[in-house]
């Protein structure tokens, strides 16, 4: 998956096409992972040869990743109810449930 580079028009987007009582799911980094974390899990990922690009993906996808307070805010701006989340600050991603 490509993160997104304009979240509040996707979400928006995605709210519009959806069926009334229909769930939108997302699963993402968090931006307030700590990156040194970030790069023990990569080294892991290497030394368990999953792979130097698959660790890189995870890098950049970082880089573009959103904190847990951006998304919550998107998903209300954007008319959706949250009825789900997973996640905690010092996790490395989190869940969201909004309903329309």
């Amino acid at each position: 998956m490509t993160y997104w580079t304009d979240p509040k028009k996707g979400f928006s987007e995605i709210n519009r096409v959806l069926k009334p009582g229909g769930n939108f799911v997302i699963e993402a980094l968090n931006k307030d992972f700590p990156r040194f974390k970030l790069f023990l899990i990569s080294l892991h990922m290497i030394s368990n040869n999953s792979g130097f690009d698959n660790a890189r993906y995870h890098f950049d996808a970082y880089k573009t990743a959103y904190t847990i307070d951006n998304v919550k805010k998107i998903f209300i701006e954007t008319g959706f109810e949250i009825v789900y989340f997973e996640g905690e600050k010092k996790d490395w991603k989190f869940i969201f449930v909004g309903k329309k």
